[in-house]
């Protein structure tokens, strides 16, 4: 094998060149810059500086660049993949104030070794001719205003390594993500995130891989959790009233919300009271029951019925109706439900099961606060499935008793 011949330079050579760098780093002039930084820091001038001004952020742990990065209105939307998992129990996206919690929460983590983070742009563009030109145009609303953001086809290379004490685990995101971008707007020279939308991982190589979705909610810290879906609101509310907790039952109704007896209950000559009542006295009433000191028990489960062809789960289960709240038309959601409720009764001489084997209309919509969370916003009482003892009682029956 042929060796490339080595050029040796004479002494009078090698000082001339010294000299000669000493000449360019160093300026007389204290004006002028000195050396220069070679790779020079990234910064958000440009679109691919955004990026990598993105990923020094992760590995720096720098909370205030990484928050520099991020458009006022910036989003984060978790993977289909991860959302559709029966376990998963937040929301399908959060906002910029949520996603700063749980990033300062993985900056600051004693057990977080190192993070290293870097992103490709794998856009697909026509006559690119380098990553900046790899971008696609398109237009967003922001406020009142139509502006237009560009996005691309990330590849994400994501190492998280953490110390469990006996050993280094190193999670790996080897995924895909659609950046969008925004020119910042306190100075458009300069580049903002306005909304990732995580793709999944492109393949899971080892068990401690994971999506970048899932990192971010490693990192969560306590979250709201219990109104993220429209059956995770129903369980809480069934759950609310077990644990006689008027607080977590206030929470579950919007502040609309009515309940609308049984339409036999009304019927009986015997009835004294309204056709419906509002989200007060239904707080009133429910505060009495829960109160009660002959009350023993508490115990309510509620079965999604409602019938949705192709329906894969209960979430799905829901028929899509137009309501009118206020002066609005809204689409809400109304499942049919049958319930299964018992209230036990100390009466001194035996403790009575108020059973209710009933069925109900329940109606939800988003949270007026916060549209990822779901509230109820009307129930309307269909009454007993059918009457097994004599202190069965209805659902509506059940409201009156502690009126």
């Amino acid at each position: 094998m042929k060796h490339p011949k080595i050029k040796y330079l004479t002494p009078a050579i090698v000082a001339g060149t010294v000299l000669a760098l000493i000449t360019i780093g160093c300026s007389e002039d204290p004006a002028k810059p000195g050396p220069g930084v070679w790779p020079p820091e990234p910064t958000r001038s440009s679109k691919m500086g955004l990026l990598n001004f993105f990923a020094q952020a992760h590995e720096d742990r720098d909370l205030d660049n990484y928050e520099a990065c991020l458009h006022e209105d910036y989003q984060f939307w978790f993977s289909e993949d991860d959302i559709s998992d029966p376990g998963w129990d937040w929301f399908s996206w959060i906002r910029r104030g949520e996603d700063l919690d749980l990033t300062e929460n993985m900056f600051t983590a004693e057990d977080v070794t190192d993070i290293r983070v870097t992103f490709f742009n794998e856009t697909s563009v026509d006559s690119a001719e380098n990553e900046e030109d790899k971008f696609l145009t398109g237009t967003t609303t922001i406020g009142d205003s139509t502006v237009t953001c560009y996005w691309g086809d990330f590849r994400l290379d994501m190492h998280v390594i953490i110390n469990t004490g006996d050993e280094d685990l190193d999670y790996i995101v080897d995924g895909r993500a659609y950046i969008y971008l925004l020119p910042d707007p306190d100075d458009e020279s300069l580049w903002t995130i306005w909304k990732i939308e995580d793709k999944g991982n492109k393949h899971l190589k080892s068990t401690p891989d994971t999506s970048w979705s899932s990192m971010k909610v490693m990192f969560r810290g306590a979250v709201e959790t219990n109104r993220t879906s429209r059956m995770r609101l129903i369980r809480f509310f069934a759950s609310a009233q077990e644990g006689r907790d008027i607080d977590a039952y206030e929470e579950c109704l919007r502040e609309e919300y009515h309940f609308e007896f049984c339409e036999d209950d009304r019927a009986d000559p015997s009835w004294d009271w309204k056709d419906w009542i509002a989200i007060v006295e239904d707080l009133a009433v429910t505060e009495n029951m829960f109160g009660a000191e002959d009350v023993t028990g508490i115990r309510v489960t509620f079965f999604n019925e409602t019938a949705v062809d192709g329906a894969q789960s209960d979430e799905e289960k829901f028929w899509e109706e137009a309501a009118v709240v206020g002066e609005e038309t809204v689409t809400c959601y109304l499942g049919d439900f049958r319930l299964d409720m018992h209230v036990i009764v100390d009466t001194g001489d035996e403790a009575l099961d108020h059973f209710v084997d009933g069925r109900a209309w329940i109606y939800l919509l988003p949270d007026p606060e916060d549209d990822r969370l779901w509230t109820i916003w009307k129930i309307s009482d269909r009454g007993n499935e059918h009457l097994k003892a004599t202190e069965d009682n209805t659902w509506t029956q059940i409201k009156a008793m502690f009126r």
